[in-house]
């Protein structure tokens, strides 16, 4: 056993000696190897791997930077949208407001409307003889606004208490 142990072991130094040889001396024989190597599926697939890896880390690398560029651009998304919210709740409050102006200004209307009325059925159950010289007093326009409220007949009998030059203009305005 010794003997085939040592015989195999020379024959194996000698092979390997000679493989050696041949290949300084034949550099074909190199290229051949290479392509051999080339054939086998385990020598050439960690070339394939470290490009894969590469591109692969590549890839990851701007992937992350995509994605904190979104990030950045959700957050200024929910700083605009916080804004809005805000300011949308000031008009609320200013719309707010606004409505309750509006409805003071018609509870003031009406009231104005009431008092009016009020003053024209004061002049309604006034002589026209009282009321031609009080309305001679008033502001064109307010005069003016009370006997266009009046009855036809209650007006005529006023324009007829006042001097014909006032007469003849507050007929002119009414016909305006």
């Amino acid at each position: 056993m010794r003997k085939l142990f040592w015989f195999l072991s020379s024959l194996l130094v000698i092979a390997a000696i000679l493989f050696l040889l041949t290949i300084f001396m034949n550099p074909s024989l190199t290229e051949k190897a290479k392509e051999w190597s080339a054939a086998l599926p385990f020598v050439n697939k960690t070339a394939d791997i470290e490009t894969d890896y590469v591109v692969l880390e590549e890839q990851i690398t701007h992937l992350k930077v995509e994605k904190e560029e979104r990030e950045v651009k959700i957050q200024e998304l929910q700083q605009s949208l916080q804004q809005y919210k805000e300011k949308n709740e000031e008009l609320l409050i200013v719309q707010e407001k606004l409505e309750n102006e509006i409805a003071v200004l018609q509870r003031d209307q009406q009231n104005t409307k009431k008092k009016f009325q009020e003053i024209v059925m004061t002049f309604e159950q006034m002589s026209a003889k009282s009321v031609a010289p009080i309305l001679l007093k008033m502001d064109d326009a307010e005069a003016l606004r009370i006997l266009t409220s009046l009855k036809a007949e209650r007006v005529a009998a006023i324009l007829e208490k006042m001097p014909p030059e006032d007469g003849a203009k507050y007929t002119t305005l009414m016909t305006k």
